[in-house]
């Protein structure tokens, strides 16, 4: 009983990992969950012991195999530290860092009209994977509202979208032009320093300005 326990979370690892290695190189379509059970040295019946099925691992691949994804969630909980634009600039970078990472596995998801709908009805369900990092940046501004610490004119969602957005086209534009045309850090500095004047409240004298 206790070997199970111990050797299921490294069967579950080396699953993710040989799905996430596939489907780079071959892209979902061109996946059999036969060649990921190979890669990860498991019965392909393994797979569907820890995944309801090829959505679920793809989801996986982003949620758990990302250093990023959990980072980018505490977000909120920095609310009322340091300054706005300290707390937003690192969330930036790694916002950055996870869609270019991710960018090889949603591509191969849009390849597949009905695979990207199913997969975008299973984060909604879960409220994971880009829905909960669009959630997290709704919250943290909007907790930095409560503080006083944001204009409260302004709507979080909004400011969410503007973040990610933006990072979202940096990413994208750089893949096309084969280089970042701005540094990730100086990209993620000026983004922030962009929103941070705009986010602040006019009568506010207690953020210095984003050096």
């Amino acid at each position: 009983m206790v070997e199970a326990t111990e050797t299921k979370p490294t069967l579950r690892r080396r699953i993710i990992e040989a799905a996430d290695s596939l489907i780079r190189e071959h892209g979902l379509a061109g996946t059999t969950t036969r060649e990921i059970a190979r890669a990860a040295g498991c019965a392909e019946g393994s797979i569907y012991v820890h995944f309801q099925d090829k959505i679920d691992l793809v989801i996986a691949v982003i949620v758990e195999r990302e250093p990023y994804f959990a980072e980018l969630l505490e977000l909120p909980k920095r609310a009322g530290e340091g300054t706005v634009d300290a707390n937003l600039v690192p969330w930036v970078e790694e916002l950055v860092s996870l869609i270019r990472d991710n960018q090889p596995i949603f591509f191969a998801l849009m390849g597949d009209r009905n695979v990207f709908a199913r997969f975008k009805e299973r984060l909604r369900e879960r409220q994971t994977g880009p829905v909960a990092v669009f959630q997290a940046a709704a919250a943290y501004v909007r907790a930095e509202q409560e503080l006083g610490r944001v204009d409260a004119r302004v709507q979080p969602e909004v400011v969410a979208s503007i973040l990610i957005g933006a990072c979202r086209d940096h990413t994208f534009t750089g893949s096309l032009a084969g280089a970042d045309l701005v540094r990730p850090e100086a990209f993620a500095r000026e983004l922030v320093r962009t929103a941070v004047f705009g986010l602040l409240p006019a009568t506010s004298t207690t953020e210095e300005e984003p050096s």
